[in-house]
């Protein structure tokens, strides 16, 4: 469950705009709403990245 990972430290980054687009703004009950530059160079980064 995404939200046991959050309370774990690991950082979820949510893409604002692709929320707007499919609807899911309101929806989101967990992660940091950002966007793709912040996401990209947070990936970048990142010792290690997983994709969900």
């Amino acid at each position: 469950d995404l939200k046991d990972y959050e309370k774990a430290g690991l950082k979820i980054l949510v893409c604002g705009t692709c929320l707007t687009h499919f609807d899911l703004l309101e929806r989101k009950q967990v992660g940091e709403t950002t966007n793709m530059l912040d996401i990209v160079t947070a990936m970048d980064l990142a010792d290690k990245v997983i994709s969900i």
